[in-house]
């Protein structure tokens, strides 16, 4: 790694787990230890069930995804890299995994950091496209007659035009 990257990174990691302390004591670590106790334990068993085939149809689609930078990267490295990425995600809020999940698999295959983030940008477009479309779904399966409130038709817009923009900036650079 080099210094420049490893400084970027710390900074990122610093940042993330300062958000994190600050999160901690706003809410205060007794209000945590609280709502953890009441956590059913079913539920989480539930939910840990279904977190392992949700990161191995990630990390399929991120092969996928991949194909034109590397013919062949392993599924193994793909779902361990999901798994750290969204572990990282979960304990620092501002979205640090996606840049580790870039880096360790840009490491681990030797295909660099730049193509394995703008696959990871690649993919989340796609989950936006996918949440857009339920979305819009939705919206046509209401009564006829109903209505939707101000802020969620202004908020499939702003989607809309998030993703417009995000295609137009991959079809840009593509050329």
């Amino acid at each position: 790694m080099e210094g420049r990257d490893f400084l970027k990174l710390l900074i990122f990691f610093m940042v993330g787990i300062s958000l994190l302390v600050g999160m901690l004591w706003w809410v205060g670590v007794d209000k945590l230890l609280s709502a953890m106790q009441r956590a059913s334990i079913g539920w989480l068993l539930v939910a840990g069930l279904l977190v392992f085939p949700a990161y191995f149809v990630r990390a399929v689609r991120w092969r996928l995804l991949l194909l034109p930078v590397k013919n062949k990267v392993s599924l193994s490295t793909a779902f361990w890299t999901t798994a750290i990425g969204f572990m990282v995600n979960t304990l620092i809020p501002i979205r640090l995994g996606e840049f580790v999940r870039a880096y360790i698999l840009g490491e681990k295959e030797k295909i660099g950091f730049a193509p394995s983030f703008s696959s990871i940008i690649v993919e989340r477009t796609l989950d936006l496209i996918g949440l857009l479309t339920l979305g819009l779904i939705s919206m046509l399966m209401l009564p006829v007659g109903s209505s939707l409130p101000g802020w969620a038709l202004n908020g499939f817009k702003i989607v809309s035009v998030l993703i417009g923009v995000i295609l137009a900036v991959i079809f840009l650079g593509i050329k």
